[in-house]
């Protein structure tokens, strides 16, 4: 008999690699976001690598949704993590102090804070 193994993602997330993903149907300002995060024990997505990027842009089915980066008063990108983004994965077209990935493009762009868009949690499977 050959079982497969559950799932190890809450219902509605998505598992990529060592990480599970929720994409919003709802847009919300980015602190609400990261709040609803939050809530599921997860972040707005930290994204390490090109080949994550990518991934994440494949399952986009809205054009903008909030990622975990932000900066004040326009110094340096931080994670939701507090560690320092090191810029190898996109650069910011925009003024704004939070972070978004554009679909079309596939490149993050940036915008007030307050501007509603739809999200992106992740967390690793080591939190479950």
């Amino acid at each position: 008999m050959n079982k497969s193994s559950p799932d190890p993602c809450p219902s509605g997330w998505v598992k990529h690699e060592r990480k599970c993903y929720y994409f919003s149907k709802a847009e919300s300002d980015w602190d609400s976001s990261q709040s609803n995060c939050s809530s599921s024990g997860a972040s707005l997505a930290r994204i390490d690598t090109k080949e994550e990027l990518d991934f994440i842009v494949s399952n986009l089915k809205y054009p903008y949704h909030w990622i975990g980066l932000r900066r004040k008063n326009n110094q340096t990108w931080k994670w939701t993590n507090g560690s320092e983004y090191n810029g190898s994965l996109f650069q910011f077209g925009a003024h704004g102090d939070c972070a978004y990935l554009n679909d079309v493009s596939s490149k993050a762009s940036s915008t007030r804070c307050r501007s509603p868009r739809y999200w992106i949690c992740s967390k690793s499977l080591s939190a479950f």
